[in-house]
Formats: structure tokens, C-alpha cells, sequence
């Protein structure tokens, strides 16, 4: 991927990012600030990236659900640390540590780095 592209992900990513963020933060986060810089960074995307051009694939869980026991990246709603590690039993939502959670969306673990 040519450097403008991998800059493209990134901005995107971090728009989506945050997006995620303010949302499993139920509103306690003032968005009026971090709007101006998502319209910013959204007219520099429209220059530089095709729309679909991005890492995380953030899913709803009303959407779908991964298989049964695959550990996925999560958005907990409501905690100071919305982005964190679990997976789905088939009944309920569970942090790696074994803590029952309120999952509003998952995306795939990326693949590991290369050393």
C-alpha cells in the first residue's frame, strides 16, 4: 500500500474510532468538539481514499455475531475502556476475563504484528 493510502486508513480508522467511542459512552462525552475534527479529516479522505478503504470492520451485534467462543475485539458500552477483548458463549457476552458485558459491536482481532 502506497503511504497515502496507509494515511487514509489511519485518518479513517480514527474517525470511526472515536465515532465507536462517543457511542458506547452513551453521551457523556461532548461531541461538539470532536465533530469539527471527524468534518475535517472526512473532506482530506475524500481527496486521498477510496469510502471502503479500512482495518476494522466494526460489526453491530443486532447485525451478527462471531462464531461461538472466538475471541473478537469489543465495544462495551458505558465503560471507561469501551474497546477491549471477549467473546460470545452463544447466550451472553463475556471479557476474556470472564465478566459478563454489554457488547453494542465486534470487529475481527487484526493479525499480529511482524517482527
Amino acid at each position: 500500500m502506497k503511504r497515502k493510502q496507509l494515511m487514509a486508513v489511519a485518518l479513517r480508522d480514527l474517525v470511526a474510532t472515536i465515532d465507536l467511542f462517543t457511542d458506547c459512552m452513551d453521551n457523556r462525552i461532548d461531541r461538539e468538539p470532536l465533530d469539527q475534527y471527524i468534518e475535517r479529516a472526512e473532506q482530506i479522505l475524500e481527496g486521498i481514499a477510496p469510502k471502503d478503504l479500512s482495518f476494522v470492520n466494526w460489526i453491530g451485534v443486532d447485525e451478527a455475531l462471531p462464531d461461538s467462543d472466538t475471541t473478537v475485539m469489543v465495544c462495551i458500552r458505558g465503560n471507561d475502556e469501551p474497546v477491549w477483548m471477549g467473546f460470545h458463549n452463544g447466550e451472553v457476552w463475556l471479557s476474556v476475563d470472564a465478566i459478563t458485558i454489554d457488547v453494542t459491536h465486534w470487529a475481527e482481532m487484526p493479525a499480529p504484528a511482524v517482527l
